[in-house]
């Protein structure tokens, strides 16, 4: 194999001598972050750059950059397409929200690896607590799947490595990081599971996984600089590639790349929380769109129309689930609100999510600025449901999304759907600014799909009156007999509603009358045994008088009370049946 600076000095040479032949054809510039020894790097990358630029019909540079400035690079317009690793480009989108991924590269086939932290068996280390005052090895500062990735994950188990919990160093290579643990000069390691399985000199009856996690491939991002149709046939170039007989040369490289395949900024989502960055949020175009008989009314009455196109964007945004401006993510949700003048001072409004209605109704000119931009927020939030995979940290179940994206106590109801629909709530334990907690519950299981409902009480849809209002400037304009075929259906719905209610009417007042009746009875049947049960204590009363007096003997007496315990035994009787 040719030595890397070799390399490098023919690729440089042949693409100088082709740009010096084309005269001044733009060219397709390429900054790639060295994640890889760079005759790797130009082993693999430069066959697939110049694939593309053949495509495109340009010829093509390919540069290494710094992790720190490929972003700002790329908003200069220096560089096409950049390659960024995954936690290079977590970071960037930071300081640069406009940069956006669009496609990620398949090693093996699979758009992720897996990374693992394991002990020994023989150590008796069997969960990630038990590390405390032990010998640790990571790969790099630098590297996500060896260092970044596991530090988050200790996080979640509230256990800071920089607080001296363990004793923590880094092997600079995945196999010295095994070889270490197998010499007893580690008691733990965090390594990527294919280099472990591929080691020969430790068997997996050796070594216990305390945890795995998926590590997302690398980001390609296009300059935000390059023609829109250069970035679609970018995309279609590189994403179709595999497809294409003359590429096949492309994909048997020595980084294992197989394919192109098209990935959002979501894809990055989960890892975003292990690196304590808060995740970019969608963000929202709104359009608010007046009928003519509305834009009349409403343009009279000074800057009510710009206000309440302000008030509409401020109440979107101060949910905190979209972000504060467009141009921060690619993913952008499309809201319109259509305002419809009926008569008097009552309007109909219209909500648009994605061009699809999600709400309708009637407001009164009055609540149009301080009404309206909550209901049109609430009626969006309403079909914006939040999926999330359940995770758990072994003490506590969660998940990725928290103060951060929005969430709050009092809006957000949290579930899991199962496949016949039947909703298990969770009960909210704890919000931080990246999770959401959950009290435990038997039936919890990693990965179940939380569901994340919007709820306001004041603002919901079941609070906003759905009744589909006729068009009074329209109405007319439609055809006679549709007309007169609508009036005479209404008539009879009306007809048949006024007979229903008429005779349920009538069977509720008698019920009414017969159900008073019988109230009555019962009231004066308590009201008598209330008066003889005042007649009887009157009587004891004076049978014991009398007996005091002598007029009576004590055995008259006995007799007397006896009589008296025998009616209330009959009055008993009558009032229990």
């Amino acid at each position: 194999m040719k030595s890397s600076i070799s390399l490098i000095v023919i690729f440089t040479f042949i693409l100088q001598m082709s740009i010096f032949a084309q005269g001044s054809k733009k060219t397709f510039r390429v900054g790639i972050i060295k994640y890889k020894t760079e005759e790797k790097l130009v082993d693999t990358y430069a066959p697939m750059i110049k694939y593309i630029g053949d495509k495109l019909n340009m010829p093509t540079t390919m540069h290494f950059v710094d992790e720190d400035k490929l972003a700002y690079e790329l908003m200069q317009g220096n560089y096409d397409l950049g390659i960024f690793k995954p936690f290079s480009y977590l970071k960037s989108k930071v300081n640069f929200p406009e940069i956006e991924v669009f496609a990620s590269q398949a090693v093996s086939n699979k758009d992720y690896y897996i990374g693992v932290i394991i002990a020994k068996k023989s150590s008796n280390i069997n969960q990630l607590k038990d590390f405390k005052g032990t010998n640790f090895l990571f790969i790099k500062p630098t590297s996500t799947s060896g260092y970044r990735y596991p530090k988050g994950i200790f996080k979640e188990y509230d256990i800071d490595i920089e607080s001296g919990f363990f004793n923590y160093d880094f092997s600079y290579n995945h196999d010295k990081a095994i070889l270490a643990l197998i010499n007893n000069e580690a008691d733990g390691i965090a390594v990527s599971k294919s280099v472990l399985l591929n080691n020969k000199e430790i068997s997996s009856d050796e070594y216990i996984i305390l945890k795995e996690y998926k590590v997302p491939n690398h980001a390609y991002v296009l300059s935000p600089i390059i023609d829109s149709i250069m970035q679609l046939n970018i995309k279609e170039i590189m994403l179709n590639a595999f497809k294409d007989p003359n590429s096949k040369d492309l994909f048997d490289n020595s980084l294992n790349i197989t394919k192109w395949i098209e990935k959002d900024d979501n894809y990055y989502n989960y890892l975003r929380r292990y690196l304590r960055i808060i995740r970019v949020k969608p963000s929202v175009n709104s359009i608010l769109e007046l009928k003519i008989s509305a834009k009349d009314k409403l343009t009279k009455k000074g800057d009510v129309i710009s206000i309440l196109r302000d008030e509409i964007i401020e109440e979107l945004t101060s949910s905190n689930r979209f972000a504060n401006d467009n141009k921060q993510s690619n993913n952008v949700h499309d809201i319109k609100v259509v305002l419809s003048f009926v008569e008097n001072k009552t309007y109909r409004y219209q909500v648009y999510l994605d061009n699809v209605r999600v709400s309708k109704s009637n407001i009164e000119e009055e609540h149009l600025i301080s009404e309206l931009p909550k209901l049109v927020t609430a009626s969006v939030l309403n079909h914006l449901i939040i999926e999330a995979s359940l995770l758990t940290n072994g003490t506590d179940w969660f998940v990725t999304f928290g103060l951060d994206d929005g969430l709050n106590r009092n809006n957000y109801n949290y579930y899991i759907e199962s496949e016949n629909n039947i909703k298990t709530p969770l009960t909210l334990k704890r919000l931080t600014d990246l999770n959401a907690y959950f009290e435990p519950i038997s039936s919890l299981a990693e990965g179940q799909i939380v569901k994340i409902d919007y709820v306001n009480a004041e603002f919901s849809d079941s609070q906003i009156a759905m009744t589909d209002i006729l068009d009074v400037e329209n109405f007319w304009k439609e055809n006679f007999w549709d007309k007169l075929g609508l009036i005479g259906g209404a008539l009879i719905a009306v007809t048949s509603a006024f007979l229903g209610w008429y005779f349920n009417t009538r069977k509720k007042r008698r019920f009414k009358l017969m159900l008073t009746e019988t109230n009555q009875v019962l009231t004066n049947f308590y009201h008598e045994k209330i008066k003889q049960d005042q007649n009887i204590t009157e009587l004891k009363d004076a049978f014991t008088k009398e007996l005091e007096k002598g007029s009576i003997t004590e055995n008259q007496f006995l007799i007397l009370k006896h009589k008296i315990s025998e009616i209330e035994v009959e009055m008993n009787k009558t009032t229990s049946s």
